[in-house]
């Protein structure tokens, strides 16, 4: 089987080198030369990094508003062009006056280590320029293997030639300005690092690594995409169908108790984004995050063009007022045990702030405790994401998860804390990496089965591709009148209602 191409390679370096002799040449083949030293050993490696590094900044610096006015992607784009411009003409300048050429992967390194010394990401910088990447992982010198948008992986470059070149390359991101804290250290006595590269995007990227406890310096970084995510947007992307569109605005207009569950990797989050979207920009709203992704907080307001709006001193309008929008985000212990602020803590906290609208970005444990407690406190709104193999299977994660808890608390306290929640929205992906809702059930408030299980009627069940269609089952008498007076049509709910093959056109095209 032939080897996959990476599409993102240099076009402009042959794959192959030509013979030197033709049919008629030498039957043997001439002394092989003596091995020359790698350029990057070099004493004038340094050198020409700062060479190019300072024809760099002076051209960004020329740019002026125009560079500054670029999003972060742009900038990485712009930066990574005159790089490759400077490179040129430093390498033929460097030919006319008779140095020795330099090798691809020379050139390679060179551009590296003037885009670590310009943006700190070293060979990070051409992967986060990529708009179709969402995870990189890598261990040791080895080939970095790259999550695209669709859900495949593929090789990717190395990030450096050796371990101690990796582990100096994150050790370098941990020291540097790139995370919300001053410089971390990663090393043999704290092997563990989790950062936030803020150069990257609205949001940042989240780089997670290890050393010592690992074979190889290992990690692995996690891009956050579709930061600006809708619900429209997602029907586009044939994620929901118009059905589920209406639905779905209802429940969030109607201040619904919303669980976003699903495996890992399936968009639980991209929905949660979305969802949140369509919360009435004069509402309140607290998001609760371990690793702060939602970016409800950063997202510009954008003009009829596409562009962001810029206030009068230039700074980027954002589409939430500032006031009514607070974002926590859990906090370590620092190197002495001290300083450690948890989700339970932030959920305590957010109560405090009359929030009309709670979300969570994804619960992982004892912290489901403070989510039920506020899902039945009388905030309007609650949403959050759980892993979860089904909508009912929701019920049973949540009785895990109370039970590491200090005191563990019983299974039926969960069950029952979980009728306070209104829906439950299960999120899937099938073998062509498609991502999509699969099966939408509504939680009978207060109400438990025979089977100790909280009551539930599902309002989206999964058609033969897995895809969620209305049951034409209808909610309660309750819940139906919420949807109603927000303007939802309850013939969204009816067997037919479904516009999937509609929906999945418009993505093919």
């Amino acid at each position: 089987m032939s080897e996959p191409v990476d599409s993102h390679a240099r076009s402009d370096l042959p794959a192959t080198i030509a013979p030197l002799w033709g049919t008629a040449g030498p039957t043997t083949a001439p002394p092989a030369p003596s091995p020359t030293p790698s350029f990057g050993a070099d004493a004038g490696f340094g050198e020409a990094v700062t060479e190019l590094q300072q024809r760099v900044a002076t051209r960004l610096s020329a740019d002026g508003t125009r560079y500054a006015g670029l999003d972060g992607v742009g900038k990485r784009l712009r930066t990574q062009a005159l790089v490759n411009e400077e490179l040129e003409s430093w390498v033929t300048h460097r030919a006319q006056v008779g140095l020795s050429v330099l090798s691809a992967e020379e050139e390679d390194e060179l551009v590296a280590a003037v885009q670590a010394a310009l943006g700190g990401l070293g060979p990070l910088e051409p992967l986060l320029a990529r708009t179709d990447i969402e995870d990189i992982y890598f261990s040791g010198s080895a080939p970095t293997m790259l999550r695209l948008a669709d859900g495949s992986k593929v090789p990717g470059p190395r990030l450096g030639t050796s371990d101690a070149k990796v582990r100096q390359l994150i050790q370098s991101l941990a020291a540097s300005p790139l995370d919300d804290s001053a410089g971390r250290e990663f090393s043999v006595s704290r092997p563990l690092l989790q950062l936030r590269m803020r150069s990257v995007g609205l949001l940042g990227a989240r780089l997670s690594a290890a050393t010592d406890v690992t074979p190889h310096p290992s990690g692995t970084v996690r891009v956050h995409r579709h930061m600006e995510t809708s619900l429209e947007q997602l029907l586009d992307l044939a994620m929901i169908d118009e059905a589920l569109l209406a639905f779905l605005t209802a429940v969030v207009l109607g201040g619904g108790k919303i669980m976003v569950s699903g495996a890992t990797g399936v968009g639980k989050t991209v929905l949660l984004r979305a969802l949140c979207r369509s919360i009435p920009l004069d509402q309140m709203v607290v998001t609760v995050e371990d690793d702060r992704e939602l970016g409800l907080h950063v997202v510009p307001e954008r003009g009829r063009d596409g562009q962001a709006v810029l206030e009068p001193d230039g700074s980027v309008r954002l589409l939430r007022p500032q006031a009514l929008v607070r974002s926590y985000e859990a906090r370590a212990a620092n190197a002495e045990g001290r300083g450690q602020v948890t989700m339970g803590d932030l959920l305590n906290q957010s109560l405090r702030d009359s929030p009309d609208v709670i979300v969570v970005g994804e619960t992982r444990g004892a912290d489901v405790v403070h989510l039920l407690d506020a899902a039945s406190n009388g905030v309007a709104g609650v949403m959050c994401t759980i892993h979860a193999v089904s909508a009912r299977g929701v019920f049973d994660r949540v009785v895990q998860m109370v039970r590491k808890a200090d005191p563990p608390l019983p299974a039926d306290f969960a069950l029952m804390a979980s009728t306070s929640l209104d829906v439950i929205v299960h999120v899937a992906r099938n073998r062509a990496y498609e991502r999509f809702v699969t099966e939408v059930v509504q939680v009978h408030s207060g109400q438990l089965g025979e089977t100790g299980y909280p009551v539930t009627e599902q309002l989206f069940a999964p058609r033969g591709d897995g895809r969620a269609v209305p049951t034409g089952h209808k909610p309660t008498p309750e819940f139906a009148q919420r949807l109603l007076d927000v303007g939802f049509d309850l013939n969204w709910l009816g067997p037919g209602a479904s516009t999937w093959d509609g929906a999945e056109d418009r993505w093919r095209r």
